[in-house]
């Protein structure tokens, strides 16, 4: 990726974050990833292997 490459991207409105998010068994990483979403909480059954979201920012 060059100079200009990089340049082109920060004048992009639309920016890609890629977040990892770590942590131990129920310690409630679906449930920020689902109130980021704005989904429903009440019901979240644990995660079997990983998760992998797309989240769109909205300003």
């Amino acid at each position: 990726m060059g100079l200009l490459t990089i340049l082109r991207k920060m004048k992009q409105k639309e920016r890609e974050v890629r977040l990892l998010m770590l942590g131990l068994d129920n310690a409630g990483k679906t449930t920020i990833l689902k109130k980021f979403n704005g989904e429903d909480i009440d019901e979240i059954s644990p995660t079997l292997g990983f998760n992998i979201k797309t989240l769109e920012h909205r300003e």
